[in-house]
């Protein structure tokens, strides 16, 4: 059914995404070609940038072409804000901290956004992301790379290597990068178990705040709870769900076989295993560490947390 508070917005779209940008903080934007001044011009427009992440794609063909201006990385990187490649994106996604989202069929380009004297026909619209929505960006999340001065500067040496026309189209990648075992996807991201569920039955969700909504789903969508789990299966299945995660059974190897680790280690640990990734809430080490003990030592009965004195955590694990 259509939302007749949703309409459709037509060229110049560019207009109707800043004045979003100026009240609403954008938190994605994925869209393959990127040019740097088209980029600028949104990034001025908005109100705060501190947890913008872009998702972009560099395929040869887009570097040789120069669809995707490889400059946009110095320019983010001036501005702090992560850049990211995924190779089979071809959607163009912006979402923002309330979950609404706008989709449409412009690049951010000069012709795309109507910047230019030469306009595209494009078309988008704005939507409220549902939970089946955010478990296809989460596929795209997990499978986007960070892009740093190693990958930029790969990128840009193929294409000043390949500049010249060439009878076979030459291939760049794949990028080298630090490859991790896994990504700060597979931690949990609500604050704890019994919070997940109070959302998960809850007959108020839309009245959660949006960063919270994000955080549930997330943890839904990553441990497979369906909408049609009832109260007495839930508990049981998370925890089975939880433990079976590679992430978890690792983590939880250190800790046994170590006996105990202090918070600073685990920091450390999560930090040479985990790839960055661009999550739509915020994600810092430590908060999400202090999430990781609660649901730990919830799950596991052997697995305990303590504040000796006035020193940081250390998460340990008790004889059995």
């Amino acid at each position: 059914m259509a939302d007749p508070n949703y309409p459709l917005v037509w060229q110049p779209v560019g207009p109707a995404l800043e004045k979003a940008l100026a009240h609403d903080d954008c938190l994605l934007l994925i869209v393959p070609f990127i040019q740097r001044g088209s980029l600028v011009r949104l990034l001025d427009a908005c109100k705060h940038t501190g947890q913008l992440k872009i998702v972009t794609r560099w395929r040869s063909e887009d570097i040789l072409s120069k669809v995707s201006d490889l400059s946009i990385y110095e320019e983010l990187s001036a501005r702090r804000i992560s850049l990211y490649v995924n190779d089979r994106i071809h959607l163009k996604l912006m979402v923002f901290a309330s979950n609404e989202c706008f989709v449409g069929s412009a690049n951010v380009t000069n012709a795309g956004l109507g910047y230019g004297s030469i306009q595209n026909i494009e078309v988008g619209c704005w939507s409220l992301l549902a939970p089946h929505d955010w478990a296809q960006v989460f596929q795209i999340i997990d499978g986007s790379i960070l892009v740093d001065d190693g990958i930029f500067e790969q990128a840009r040496q193929f294409l000043n290597e390949n500049d010249k026309p060439q009878e076979q189209s030459p291939q760049i990648g794949p990028f080298e990068h630090q490859r991790k075992s896994f990504s700060v996807n597979a931690l949990p991201a609500t604050t704890n178990p019994l919070q997940l569920e109070e959302y998960f039955f809850s007959d108020r969700q839309s009245e959660y705040e949006p960063e919270i909504i994000r955080r549930a789903i997330h943890d839904l969508v990553l441990y497979g709870i369906g909408e049609s789990t009832n109260s007495e299966k839930f508990h049981v299945l998370l925890k089975e769900r939880f433990r079976a995660q590679p992430f978890v059974q690792s983590i939880v190897g250190q800790i046994r076989a170590r006996q105990e680790m202090r918070f600073g280690e685990v920091n450390e640990w999560i930090h040479q295993h985990c790839a960055d990734v661009p999550l739509p809430y915020r994600w810092q080490v430590k908060e999400n560490t202090h999430i990781l003990y609660d649901w730990l030592s919830l799950f596991y009965d052997e697995i305990k947390w303590r504040v000796p004195g006035h020193r940081s955590q250390v998460i340990y694990c008790e004889p059995q």
